[in-house]
């Protein structure tokens, strides 16, 4: 699943592991190019979306607060 963090970028959020507890790893991408930027986030939850709520917090906290080059 992808998620908007901000205007410039995004997430890319899939389930690593099934079950309890599940995990969720995303990669934080660039919105107008769709490339990679090198940071990876992760949550784990007792739920899936406690999972994806966890990693998107992780996301939010660890987006580049800088514009990205193409901008």
């Amino acid at each position: 699943m992808t998620y908007d963090i901000n205007e410039y970028y995004g997430v890319t959020i899939s389930q690593a592991r099934v079950g309890k507890p599940y995990i969720a790893v995303g990669e934080i991408f660039s919105r107008k190019t769709m490339q990679n930027v090198g940071i990876t986030v992760q949550g784990e939850g007792r739920t899936w979306s406690a999972a994806v709520g966890r990693a998107m917090a992780e996301a939010h906290s660890n987006c580049p607060t800088d514009l990205p080059d193409d901008i």
